[in-house]
């Protein structure tokens, strides 16, 4: 329980950087096999025309703007007078509403909790 004299506690950036942990994870499961052929052939121009193997960089790429994210949110909770929350939030929540939106059965659902917590920032 979280009183007048603690700090508030610090979960949101954790949470999103989580997210983009076990996003890049999943990744390297899922695309395994085309992110062997690239590695395979060398990675310059690995992705060509194709769009299994365009997916599978988007994919691992998205991971690593989560984590930036994750740890900006991270440092600006440090102090929450912050301004920039809410709109973090609502970004975060566009975001997410379109991902869901356009493919329901998807790790998207994951940034709902970090997005409306965002918003409630004092």
């Amino acid at each position: 329980m979280q009183t007048l004299d603690t700090p508030p506690t610090r979960w949101i950036g954790r949470w999103i950087m989580a997210v983009a942990a076990l996003h890049t994870l999943v990744g390297l499961v899922m695309f395994q096999t085309p992110l062997t052929a690239m590695a395979s052939g060398g990675w310059w121009d690995s992705v060509g025309h194709d769009p299994t193997r365009g997916v599978a960089a988007w994919f691992m790429l998205f991971g690593g703007p989560l984590l930036a994210l994750g740890l900006a949110i991270d440092a600006l909770e440090q102090h929450p007078s912050t301004r920039a929350m809410p709109t973090l939030g609502w970004l975060m929540l566009l975001l997410c509403a379109m991902g869901a939106l356009w493919m329901p059965v998807s790790g998207f659902w994951l940034c709902l909790p970090p997005g409306i917590a965002l918003l409630r920032q004092k």
